[in-house]
């Protein structure tokens, strides 16, 4: 109950202001896009970069998980990937360089890399998540609050391939913890894409001898 005393006066008002703003958040997010291509265009990295906007639904969703989350049921349902960006490279080095061109052009506020929570028994997607403000310029531009935050993942090619199969295969597809058997494959496969991914990167470096 009191869950529901809490989402359904806020879910109708915070619905009309996610509408209310939701072309400029658009306008901000493709305008945000050219920023960051023309930040790496400069430089000799291959990469593609994808941007999404939250929806309204996934956004209010991750607000009440915050908001259960928060010490004392204090206001804590701030979300800081409504505006997500992803770029994607071929080679390790690749995504290493790309992040620290962002961290100098941007003002990071954390980076997190996923892979460092699992053990090698597991098979958790790998990315470096960075949260980073959008310029003020661009901010003022598209009448958005100055401070916004906005989620960039970085991940190779094959990074990539598998976060996209994880998500059918484990969320969508409700992966029970008894199925020991699925697990051990999964984090077979996975253990082969990361060993993929070195050796790539080895076979490059030596090209460069």
């Amino acid at each position: 109950m009191e869950d529901e005393h809490f989402s359904l006066p806020h879910r109708l008002r915070l619905k009309k202001q996610y509408e209310s703003r939701l072309s400029s958040y658009r306008a901000l997010l493709m305008a945000l896009k050219e920023n960051m291509e023309k930040t790496l265009a400069d430089s000799t990295l291959q990469f593609d970069i994808q941007a999404r906007l939250k929806s309204f639904d996934s956004y209010f969703e991750k607000m009440l998980r915050q908001q259960r989350a928060a010490p004392g049921g204090r206001r804590g349902w701030e979300v800081n990937d409504l505006l997500g960006l992803r770029i994607i490279c071929p080679f390790l080095e690749d995504v290493k360089k790309a992040e620290q061109m962002l961290a100098r052009c941007y003002e990071v506020v954390e980076i997190e890399d996923k892979a460092r929570g699992y053990s090698f028994r597991e098979f958790g997607y790998e990315s470096v998540h960075m949260l980073a403000k959008v310029p003020r310029a661009l901010c003022l531009q598209y009448g958005c609050a100055e401070g916004l935050i906005c989620e960039i993942q970085l991940r190779t090619i094959l990074q990539q391939a598998w976060a996209e199969v994880e998500h059918e295969l484990v969320y969508k597809g409700g992966l029970q913890p008894f199925e020991e058997h699925v697990k051990r494959k999964l984090a077979a496969l996975k253990a082969n894409l990361d060993l993929a991914d070195t050796l790539f990167q080895e076979i490059r470096e030596s090209q460069r001898v």
